[in-house]
Parts: structure tokens; C-alpha cells; sequence
């Protein structure tokens, strides 16, 4: 009402005119986030630039534009799905180039647009083939991947053709991971995937550690608790690289996640040397609570009870996670401390906890 008021200088108050302005403001803010993106996609702009020029048969402007475009395309280090399908979009637009010149020569531009089409529909459809076959094991998913049947035999038929496109060989060799769970193909990947960083934007590198990941986890759910330090090694990695960080920042639950791979390890060094670098790089309302529970965590391991304990007075229990990890370090400490009123009262009431908490599923309850 106050700011209807400084708004239409009355004191009369018109909900309908407040919503149409909320209205019209967030519509505002969703143009400003596609622009915003359109922005740092200059391959798409000059795509349409392209586009438009021709359409209003500009051919001597698209032809000065095509060449940045192209340099563009060869300046990019990135070999992804989506670098071949700006290659393609290049490709199409000088076709249309090449046929507004009405001229009657051979178009090599006609075959490139073809090949770069091929590209961008094989690394592409690989892709979609791994998240498929990767949520159809982890979800009990029922997705189909159409043509696939036909698409792998073609592409090892033709691996000669296809072995020096970083996206197919990647895709290619996740996807029999998935299937297949052989330790040759994680190994392949393992030592691959790090020769090909600069190929990669960081958003799809993130993606295509986690199967890596997955296939540690499977095995480490299956009883072979020595692929925590393959996990080891994938963070490291992650970590080095800055792979792993989303908008600069490190989530806490990917923090907790190191930091527990550490311990079960017993590699204590590592996991505090963790904790402490990259304690920056958790986001500002989640530092605190991030590190005072992971270093409670570590003295816990190191078998540091009461100054486990008394860190875990920093932490504030604003998740399920926290506090029931925080619980389950409390009950250890007292029972190796000798602290049997203290650890008989804790353990009914983290009884009671778990029992009448809604937000844990029944698996983590028993």
C-alpha cells in the first residue's frame, strides 16, 4: 500500500495496478536473463546476424561477417556438442551465402554442413544415451534412446573417422561404463578426460565427472571400500581444475562429501588440509556451519572426542543432514569418553528424533 501510494500519489490502493506492475517488472527480469546469455553466446549472434542479413540479401555485409564468424569457430578450444553445432549453423549459413551469389559451382560448404551436422547429432545423441542409461540404473527410469541400436555400430565401424572428436570418444566410452561397469573403461576415462579439459565447458565437465563418480560409489556400495581413493583422486582433480565449483562458490554438501572420502580413508593431513583451503569458497551464510561441523568430524576420526564435541557447539542444525551426522558424533564420543548418563539421554532422544521426523525417508531411518 506504501508503495502503491508513492507510486500513484493516492491513497486510494488498486491491488490490480501493484500486480500488473509486478507483472511487467518480472517479465522485464526474465528479458534481461535471455539477453544476458544470448551475450556470451557470440557463435548464436553471429548466427543471426548471419541470418538476417541474408534475409534481406546483404550478401557483401554476411560475407564480412562470415569471416569473423569463422574465426570465431577456430578460436574456440571447446570440441563439444555444441561447438559442432555452431559449426553446423556456420556451414547452413554459407550455403545460403553460396546460392544468394547464384553462382553454379560446387558448394564444399553444402558437404561440411553435412559432416558438422553429423558431429553435433552423434556427440549429442551419445550424450542424451549416457543421462538415459545412467537414470534407467540409478532411478528405475524407462527411457528409450531411439536409434541407438543403429548408431553404435556405425560409430565403431567408423572410429578411424570419428577417434580425434574429444565429445564421441568421451560419450562413447561413459556410455559402456554405464552398461557395461568395466574397470578398463573407467581407467581409459580416468586418465582421458584430464587430457581433454580445455575442450570442455566446466558446467558439462561437472557432469561428466559424476559418472565417474557413480561408478566409484557402485563399487563402493558392493563392498570394495579401496575405490574411496579413485574418489580421491577424481577430487582432486575437480578441486585442482576449479571443476567443481558452480558460480565461483563450492557447495557445502559437495564439501561434507571430500571431506567424508578423506576420512574413510584415514588420510587425515588431506582432509584437513581440505577443510582449510577451500573453507573460502563455500558460500558466505554456509561457511561456518560447513567447516565447524566437518572439523568436528575430523576430530572425531582422529579419535579427539571432547574437542569434537566441543565444536559441534558451533554448529547450527538448519539440516536433516547436520543433525543427525552431529547426533551420531555426539553418541561416539560419549561411548568412548565413558559417559553413560550423558550417552543413554542422548541416544533416547535421538530415538525420538528419527521417529517422529518426517523429512527422513525410511531407508535412512533404519
Amino acid at each position: 500500500q506504501t508503495l502503491h501510494q508513492q507510486l500513484f500519489e493516492t491513497t486510494t490502493y488498486n491491488e490490480l495496478q501493484i500486480n500488473n506492475i509486478i507483472s511487467d517488472l518480472l517479465q522485464l527480469g526474465y528479458q534481461f536473463l535471455s539477453t544476458l546469455h544470448f551475450e556470451s553466446k557470440e557463435a548464436l549472434a553471429k548466427n543471426f546476424v548471419m541470418e538476417e542479413l541474408l534475409d534481406r540479401e546483404q550478401t557483401n555485409l554476411a560475407k564480412k561477417v562470415s569471416r569473423s564468424f569463422s574465426q570465431k569457430l577456430q578460436k574456440s578450444s571447446y570440441k563439444n556438442y555444441e561447438h559442432h553445432q555452431n559449426e553446423y549453423r556456420y556451414h547452413d549459413k554459407m550455403v545460403r551465402f553460396h546460392l544468394s551469389t547464384k553462382m553454379r559451382s560446387s558448394d564444399e560448404y553444402l558437404q561440411q554442413q553435412n559432416d558438422s551436422f553429423d558431429l553435433y547429432y552423434l556427440s549429442n545423441k551419445l550424450r542424451m544415451a549416457c543421462d538415459m542409461s545412467n537414470r534407467n540404473s540409478t532411478t528405475s527410469g524407462q527411457y528409450k534412446c531411439h536409434f541407438l541400436d543403429d548408431l553404435i555400430p556405425y560409430y565403431e565401424a567408423n572410429f578411424l573417422e570419428y577417434q580425434h572428436h574429444p565429445s564421441l570418444t568421451v560419450y562413447y566410452r561413459i556410455l559402456k561404463l554405464i552398461k557395461e561397469r568395466k574397470e578398463e573403461e573407467y581407467q581409459f576415462l580416468k586418465k582421458y578426460i584430464p587430457q581433454q579439459l580445455t575442450h570442455f565447458p566446466k558446467g558439462e565437465l561437472r557432469i561428466i565427472y559424476v559418472y565417474l563418480q557413480n561408478y566409484c560409489v557402485y563399487h563402493i556400495n558392493s563392498g570394495r571400500s579401496h575405490y574411496y581413493k579413485e574418489l580421491r583422486d577424481l577430487y582432486d582433480v575437480l578441486l585442482r581444475e576449479e571443476i567443481i565449483f558452480k558460480n565461483g562458490y563450492l557447495r557445502q554438501w559437495t564439501y561434507k562429501n571430500i571431506v567424508t572420502v578423506g576420512l574413510r580413508l584415514s588420510d587425515y593431513e588431506w582432509t584437513e588440509k581440505i577443510i582449510q583451503q577451500y573453507k573460502d569458497k563455500l558460500e558466505p551464510e554456509e561457511r561456518d556451519n560447513a567447516v565447524a561441523y566437518n572439523l568436528a568430524a575430523l576430530h572425531s576420526a582422529r579419535k579427539r572426542y571432547k574437542p569434537a564435541l566441543q565444536q559441534l557447539h558451533n554448529v547450527e542444525f538448519t539440516d536433516t543432514s547436520y543433525h543427525v551426522g552431529a547426533k551420531i558424533i555426539q553418541i561416539k564420543s560419549y561411548y568412548e569418553l565413558g559417559e553413560t548418563d550423558a550417552l543413554y539421554a542422548l541416544i533416547e532422544a535421538f530415538k525420538k528424533y528419527i521417529l517422529r521426523n518426517k523429512k527422513l525417508v525410511p531407508y535412512h531411518k533404519k
